[in-house]
């Protein structure tokens, strides 16, 4: 099994009730046993306030690690949890696609900056770091301008 989440308006805005615990709680729950879950995470990298709270917020859903990885020559970032099983690391066993797409593929995200993980952790009671989105609070509109902010004095400060 496979799904994929890749919804956005604008090009840039995800539905909020399309990036919740609950949600993706749903759909993790539709896999059979070692399926997949992939979600398209717009940001500009790991530390962008979007691809961080979606991070987070599918590891605990999943309640596994969630590996993220760059798109190569994009902004994007792309979360992969997996159904009942670990998400294969980078450069481990099970980390691989036969052929040379894949082989190609696959080494460029084996580079350590390429990827990171994302885990279900006990979140922190003074609200620091990534928030955890749930239907009844969801901050998405608020990360996806704090992220096109961001992104805006990356690109003023290195012009």
């Amino acid at each position: 099994d496979l799904v994929i989440v890749d919804c956005y308006s604008n090009n840039m805005e995800i539905p909020p009730h399309l990036c919740s615990v609950e949600f993706f709680r749903e759909a993790v729950g539709a896999l059979a046993p070692g399926g997949f879950l992939m979600v398209n995470a717009a940001g500009f990298g790991f530390t962008d306030p979007v691809v961080d709270a979606l991070g987070v917020t599918l590891a605990q859903a999943a309640g596994a690690e969630v590996l993220a990885f760059r798109v190569p020559f994009s902004r994007n970032c792309v979360l992969v949890a997996r159904a009942g099983m670990p998400v294969p690391r980078p450069g481990t066993l099970g980390w691989d696609i036969s052929g040379p797409v894949g082989e190609s593929l696959l080494r460029s995200l084996e580079v350590p900056s390429a990827w990171k993980m994302y885990r279900p952790e006990v979140r922190d009671p003074e609200g620091i770091g990534a928030p955890l989105l749930t239907d009844d609070l969801n901050p998405m509109d608020q990360l996806q301008r704090a992220s096109v902010s961001a992104g805006r004095q990356r690109w003023t400060v290195g012009a």
